[in-house]
């Protein structure tokens, strides 16, 4: 019994695959959240979008592993660069308590 031909696979062009990956890349995407992403899912999107310099905007170590600190505490995340700073997790870590007890202070 004599086997069936396969069928031709043609392989695409980088150009072609480029054409792809613009069509479906971002909103354009049917997996796209937008706003309602969560947060990991939004700091996996600056640090893919946005490279970290490994420099501290606060104190300017770059000693440290720096991470994206969101700046507007009580509103939605956003994936807008300006909401973050790149901080290390000591500038962080301060920050993030003075947020806390003024949140203490206002609702005693």
């Amino acid at each position: 019994m004599p086997e069936e031909p396969q069928p031709i696979r043609r392989l695409r062009t980088p150009e072609h695959n480029a054409k792809i990956g613009a069509a479906v890349a971002a909103s354009r995407n049917g997996n796209w959240k937008g706003a309602g992403a969560s947060y990991k899912a939004i700091h996996k999107w600056l640090s893919e979008n946005f490279p970290k310099s490994g420099v501290c905007e606060s104190c300017g170590a770059s000693d440290r592993r720096t991470a994206y600190a969101f700046q507007h505490h009580g509103q939605p995340y956003t994936r807008l660069r300006e909401h973050y700073r790149e901080w290390c997790w000591s500038c962080h870590h301060r920050a993030d308590w003075k947020t806390v007890r003024a949140h203490l202070r206002k609702t005693a």
